[in-house]
């Protein structure tokens, strides 16, 4: 499998009646799972082809989407009632979080694919018209010219590397070994303060609290120093200053 696909159902306002229609025996159509508002619904286990976009059938995966190709970017990102469909920036919401799960799944990058990409070979996430376009296969155009593919990526690519705003951690574990050592002669996990900033893309005004909280969870035998130099090496080319008062601070902090 090297393609996310997103469609849209035309139709079926709901997972579960998107469903009922698939599961009718006169509709040669299938896709892996349905998303509306509330819910994402699976119909084709991951490891069978589902019946949804001609030949790439065996290459991808497929989602259909409870909504219309011809909704505007102001209708998909409605919180309201959009032709009977509830709430669309919900339902993107959980499409973004089918795809940022799928990638892991499948070893694809989070990347909107051009018609010329997907016809090249590319991996990544496109809609049915980029394989309609690119490879002269069919004729569908969903999920529509206005569909909000920025949204959709933007917020694919948070919830796949845990970057939400609302929910920024000092204790998150950090997926990329690389990034935790071993402390000598204890065994317990540390991470380099530098590297931690860098992948949780923490803002610079955010440290200071942040800071506070770190404090009150650290537990050594002997205080945290973090050198200016080290920080800063970590940080590469991004703010020295910043670098060297974020250090100053942490030193501070755990040796009080």
């Amino acid at each position: 499998m090297r393609l996310l696909v997103v469609h849209t159902a035309e139709g079926a306002r709901t997972a579960q009646s998107l469903g009922d229609f698939f599961a009718r025996t006169d509709v040669e159509a299938s896709s892996h799972v349905g998303i509306d508002a509330n819910s994402v619904e699976q119909y084709v286990p991951y490891d069978r082809a589902s019946w949804t976009v001609l030949s790439a059938n065996p290459i991808s995966e497929n989602v259909e989407l409870c909504g219309f190709a011809h909704w505007s970017r102001e209708q998909w990102l409605s919180t309201g009632m959009v032709d009977g469909c509830a709430n669309p920036r919900a339902m993107l919401d959980r499409l973004a979080g089918w795809l940022a799960e799928r990638v892991q799944a499948r070893g694809i990058e989070i990347k909107k694919l051009s018609p010329h990409q997907v016809a090249a070979g590319d991996w990544g996430i496109c809609g049915h018209v980029d394989w309609t376009v690119g490879t002269g296969d069919g004729t569908h155009t969903d999920p529509g010219p206005a569909f909000p593919w920025d949204y959709v990526i933007t917020r694919a690519n948070q919830l796949a590397h845990g970057n939400k705003e609302d929910d920024v951690s000092w204790n998150d574990q950090l997926p990329n070994p690389n990034y935790r050592k071993d402390t000598p002669g204890t065994g317990q996990p540390t991470y380099a303060a530098g590297d931690w900033l860098v992948y949780n893309n923490v803002k610079t005004d955010q440290v200071s609290a942040k800071l506070d909280a770190l404090t009150e969870k650290v537990n050594a035998p002997a205080p945290v120093q973090i050198t200016p130099e080290q920080l800063a090496a970590a940080l590469g080319p991004m703010l020295p200053a910043i670098a060297t008062a974020v250090a100053d601070e942490l030193h501070q902090r755990t040796a009080a």
